[in-house]
């Protein structure tokens, strides 16, 4: 079987992005804001807990590129330490860290080749869950 490419990964990205950004416009500002129910994540926290991992990747795969060794995470701790640091952000500061992680994501990985994702696996295992995982699992919490 034959892997993805990196431009079909960057297209599948895009669109799920697209699609995520216009379900956040569509929310109620007040909506947005809303606190959690125990136990779930309200938006802002979705918001957060997408623009924390985009952020790490957008650390991780210039490392990994650089020689680095592959890091393995604890996600639940990952999570929770994501929200916890975000705890005291408003609304709009939520939306511009996951502007800026996106952002900074999708350039590196239109930077990328795919001799980069066919030499560096781990590199590919940032960009296809990035693509394909990351938000789109969180789509119908936004409806």
């Amino acid at each position: 079987m034959q892997a993805t490419d990196r431009q079909q990964l960057l297209t599948e990205f895009g669109a799920v992005r697209r699609e995520f950004e216009a379900r956040l416009r569509a929310l109620a500002p007040d909506r947005l804001a809303l606190p959690p129910r125990a136990g779930e994540w309200g938006p802002r926290e979705i918001v957060v807990h997408v623009a924390a991992w985009l952020f790490e990747a957008g650390e991780r795969i210039p490392a990994i590129m650089a020689g680095s060794a592959p890091k393995r995470y604890d996600v639940d701790a990952f999570n929770a330490a994501a929200i916890r640091a975000a705890a005291g952000w408003s609304v709009e500061q939520a939306l511009g860290a996951y502007m800026r992680a996106a952002d900074r994501f999708a350039a590196i990985a239109a930077d990328l080749s795919d001799d980069d994702l066919d030499e560096e696996p781990d590199v590919r295992a940032w960009l296809e869950p990035a693509a394909r995982r990351l938000i789109s699992e969180h789509l119908r919490d936004l409806e």
